[in-house]
């Protein structure tokens, strides 16, 4: 069965002048492929893709799209496992992509010849991803908010993070956003009242076991992508 991907991303607002020098179209036997820095002209946006990454295929026409969404779009990742040894070097170009072939192989020699064309460096390195479950129902019903309201809320702040009647699923965003880790929770729609200061993955981990009664369970290892500038 296909699975097409339709995604529309428009509301950016952008403000940088092109370099010159940043260009390249090739158009080879298994893919044509055209990229140069964003212009700026337009407040609002769309950028189309068509994806279908069972049989490896892509196709993209984008007026502006920031370098992290290229990058998690060649390797199928989200953009939360893409980051920058330098913030500045995430800006917006033109991008036209078209694959010829089923050939995962044509993705690799694409963002190459991407990275040659920018003079980036892209490295990879592998983490281990988690499910979730709950292993201590005691521990958990210590922070279970009991009101039945619908309201949720996070805030965040340079101290850490606070959680109100936020379902314990939502953890998941949290981890992969803050934390660059990509977990799965399985378990009851539950909701807590939990805050935490700011610290690293290992040691939130281990107060989110001790504390809520939590297990992470390693469920495999997933790519995360740097990029440099050479």
């Amino acid at each position: 069965m296909k699975n097409y991907h339709s995604i529309i991303l428009s509301g950016f607002l952008i403000a940088f002048t092109a370099c010159s020098g940043t260009e390249t179209a090739e158009e080879k036997k298994n893919y044509s492929l055209s990229i140069k820095e964003a212009e700026e002209k337009h407040k609002v946006f769309t950028n189309r893709f068509q994806t279908n990454y069972e049989k490896n295929y892509l196709d993209i026409e984008a007026e502006n799209i920031p370098l992290k969404e290229i990058v998690g779009l060649f390797y199928q990742v989200d953009t939360s496992q893409v980051r920058f040894e330098n913030p500045s070097l995430n800006k917006f170009y033109q991008l036209e992509f078209k694959q010829m072939d089923s050939s995962k192989s044509t993705l690799n020699n694409a963002i190459n010849q991407i990275s040659q064309t920018l003079d980036i460096t892209i490295d990879s390195i592998k983490k281990t991803s988690y499910l979730i479950t709950v292993m201590d129902t005691v521990k958990l019903n210590d922070y279970i908010n009991k009101s039945g309201d619908d309201y949720s809320t996070k805030m965040f702040n340079d101290e850490g993070i606070k959680l109100e009647n936020h379902k314990i699923s939502g953890l998941t965003e949290i981890l992969r956003n803050q934390y660059s880790t990509i977990t799965k929770y399985e378990g009851e729609p539950l909701r807590i009242d939990y805050e935490w200061e700011k610290e690293s993955f290992e040691e939130l981990k281990e107060k989110l076991e001790n504390e809520l009664g939590l297990n992470f369970e390693p469920a495999g290892e997933v790519n995360y992508y740097t990029i440099k500038e050479n």
